[in-house]
């Protein structure tokens, strides 16, 4: 190679050491031109594309590189990396297999095998290749990723204990990183250690002050213990986090101010259970003298609108979540309102019922169930849902699967009708059901205003920590929750019963994934109390309801 070429080539590698990506290709290709197999000048092409946002290139110029040398462990997890970030997940674990035939103790080839068979959902193996990638003693990082990485993945696997383990692993072997103790917190809050939970937050807040998400992740930890002043007050921190920063309201938030001659818009931020629990304040916010736009999503407009006109809010007008919204002087989100209001466990606003279906349509359920379903005034009417949304972060752990509910249809045999109240993708598994067992209501359920018409027509709704769970607490409904180990925050910690609803009762899981035992339990009390008026909403909550 001529000194030109060979000044270029160093050029190239010391750009990449400086980390200055562009015009690095520019000096590998007069190399490759008169060197097209010079591994030298295809890995720093490669390099630089990848670092460039190109990874399709990059993936050229290593497979190259490959050919070029074939075997050669280092060229082969390079190649792996780069097909990764190409999105070719498949191809990566095929990659770095094939390092690891040639080179079996690299640490850092395992480390990055598991996180591809992470993406893959092969959980076992890519714990297999966590703890193969620690046993080898020479990754990179020194351990500490790939500990926190198996962190990761046995806390996704409700393996907590194990989690919270391999998360300490990692703060040893880099006591100063604030993730891998905001990590340890969660897991610890998982695991219903929440004084530990609350200390390690501390810990990661002390080396990170801004980390808003570990603040925000503390403040759940203090509700679930039922310590709602600093609960409520350090989960404002969430306004800080990337998802809701980035909303972009040129006003400023509420907190408290009068609000006669103003606009208030409230407004939801997460999912429609969250606007549902905190309709409640409605009344309060319209005695206030301001205006008060409510901005919801299509499927609860209808129910919304019906609130306000049984209440008699003259303040308070509801709009589209996709509509321009008119002048307005704060902003809110639904899930500050208690902490803009002041919280008080002992007199939440709005006692259910405080949110109502329409008589007539209240009507005509009772008839459609007893049509479709034959039942008689002697055999009870029970609703059920079995998934929550599979975007939700804690769906894995929250949502069941139908076949685990086989009990409860045989706890009550002839003296009740099921009604499936399922929507979203979890609907398909009616069919993992007997045939005939469940009634399918989806087909008629257009928004959360005929929902509320269908709960209010059964006697009971079973069901996992979803927005109907909410609706039918807000409509005074009896409702049997079914929560997994690590709930939500709202359902606090050990209790069962919920101080938003009091109508409510929850069936929590004894040990993390044991959703037979929580059936099996609410399944011999079904079976106790099937033939009896304890079935029923009392008549107080009845006649409420339908006036």
């Amino acid at each position: 190679m001529d000194v030109d070429l060979k000044q270029m080539l160093a050029t190239a590698r010391a750009s990449l050491q400086a980390g200055r990506f562009e015009g690095v290709e520019a000096l590998c290709r007069p190399v490759l031109a008169r060197h097209p197999n010079d591994l030298v000048a295809l890995q720093c092409a490669g390099f630089a594309a990848l670092q460039s946002g190109q990874p399709d290139q990059a993936v050229g110029f290593l497979r190259r590189a490959v050919d070029a040398k074939p075997g050669d462990a280092g060229l082969l997890t390079n190649l792996g990396v780069a097909l990764k970030a190409a999105g070719d997940i498949d191809a990566a674990v095929a990659a770095y297999r094939n390092a690891l035939e040639r080179a079996p103790g690299a640490g850092e080839t395992w480390f990055s095998l598991g996180n591809a068979l992470k993406e893959l959902n092969a959980e076992d193996e890519s714990e297999a290749a966590y703890r193969r990638a620690l046993a080898t003693g020479n990754c990179r990082s020194g351990g500490a990723s790939v500990y926190c990485n198996l962190g990761t993945l046995l806390h996704e696997r409700g393996r907590y204990e194990a989690a919270i383990d391999a998360y300490r692993q990692a703060i040893r072997l880099s006591p100063g990183n604030a993730t891998y103790r905001f990590n340890l917190a969660n897991s610890l809050r998982a695991n219903l250690a929440l004084d530990e939970a609350i200390d390690a937050y501390d810990d990661a807040l002390r080396l990170q002050p801004d980390f808003a998400v570990a603040r925000c992740n503390q403040a759940l930890a203090f509700l679930l213990k039922g310590d709602f002043a600093r609960g409520f007050s350090g989960y404002e921190a969430r306004l800080y986090t990337a998802e809701l920063a980035s909303r972009g309201f040129n006003k400023p938030l509420w907190r408290g101010e009068p609000l006669e001659g103003r606009c208030l818009v409230l407004h939801a931020e997460q999912g429609f259970g969250d606007a549902i629990q905190f309709l409640r304040y409605l009344p309060l916010l319209d005695a206030r003298g301001g205006r008060v736009v409510v901005v919801v999503f299509a499927p609860l407009r209808r129910l919304v609108e019906h609130k306000i006109a049984h209440d008699g809010l003259g303040r308070t007008e509801v709009v589209d979540g996709t509509a321009p919204l008119p002048p307005f002087d704060f902003h809110l989100p639904f899930m500050s309102l208690p902490n803009a209001v002041g919280f008080d466990p002992d007199a939440i606003p709005g006692p259910p019922p405080y949110l109502r279906a329409e008589a007539a349509a209240v009507q005509h359920w009772t008839e459609r169930l007893t049509s479709e379903a034959s039942t008689s005034d002697g055999c009870r009417r029970i609703g059920l849902v079995w998934a929550g949304n599979p975007t939700h972060d804690n769906d894995r752990n929250r949502s069941i699967k139908p076949a685990a509910l086989w009990p409860l249809l045989d706890a009550v045999g002839t003296r009740a009708r099921f009604f499936s109240l399922q929507l979203g993708a979890g609907a398909a598994g009616l069919a993992d059901f007997p045939p005939g067992a469940v009634t399918d209501l989806a087909p008629f359920l257009h928004d959360f205003a005929d929902t509320a018409a269908a709960i209010s027509a059964l006697d009971l709704v079973i069901c996992v920590d979803t927005a109907v769970a909410h609706l039918a607490g807000a409509l005074g409904k009896r409702v049997e929750l079914l929560l997994p180990y690590n709930s939500d925050w709202r359902w606090l910690s050990g209790r069962p019963d919920s101080p938003w609803y009091p109508t409510m009762r929850i069936h929590r899981q004894a040990s993390p994934g044991d959703w037979e035992g929580v059936v099996a339990r609410l399944a011999t009390e079904l079976g106790d109390t099937a033939g009896s008026d304890d079935y029923r909403s009392s008549s107080e909550s009845s006649a409420i309801f339908m006036r």
